[in-house]
Order: C-alpha cells, then sequence, then structure tokens
C-alpha cells in the first residue's frame, strides 16, 4: 500500500511539473505531449524511490458486528395458489406480437 501512495504522489509532483511548464514555458505541443507521456508512465511504473509514509490507517479491519436473529419454524405447508387467482390474471399482451418502434416509445 506505501507504494501506491508514493507513486501517486510522484506523478502527481510530475503533473503539476508539466501544468507550470506548459503555462509558463509555451512549449512545442510535442514537447507538452512527452512531458504528460512521462506523467502517465510513473503511474504505471513501480516507484524509484522509497518513502516513510503512514498508511497503517488503510490496513486496519472494520469492526466485525454479530447480529442474532431469531429463527422460528412454522410446521404448516405453504398454501398454494387459488386456482380463482390464476383465472382472473389478465391475458399477457406477448401474445398479440406487436413490433416495436421508436414512435410508440415517444
Amino acid at each position: 500500500m506505501n507504494w501506491l501512495v508514493v507513486n501517486t504522489l510522484t506523478a502527481a509532483a510530475l503533473a503539476l511539473l508539466t501544468l507550470a511548464i506548459g503555462r509558463w514555458g509555451r512549449p512545442a505541443p510535442a514537447v507538452m505531449h512527452g512531458l504528460w507521456l512521462f506523467v502517465l508512465l510513473k503511474l504505471v511504473t513501480p516507484p524509484l524511490f522509497e518513502v516513510p509514509i503512514d498508511v497503517s490507517w488503510a490496513r486496519e479491519p472494520a469492526p466485525v458486528r454479530t447480529v442474532v436473529l431469531p429463527l422460528t419454524l412454522d410446521a404448516s405447508p405453504l398454501a398454494a395458489p387459488s386456482p380463482r387467482v390464476a383465472d382472473a390474471a389478465p391475458r399477457s399482451v406477448a401474445t398479440a406480437a406487436v413490433p416495436w418502434t421508436w414512435r410508440r416509445a415517444a
């Protein structure tokens, strides 16, 4: 985790330097592209140096809470659906295959 912080800070410093050079130096566009390429490469390469930064706060595990829920088992079987409910349901629209168009959506 320490290498991630160091690499991010190094890339941020390079990005600020590139911004300053682009703002006040007014170099050619090819030079600016090259400088931004260095920033991008720094983000994907391993760190060049080690900086002692305390990142122990990121490693601390979250406290674990246990929750006990009461469990009641009912011995009665699940009720079967009534046949009248199934007959009263409306017929599906899918049987009337109507093509979908953009004009219907608007």
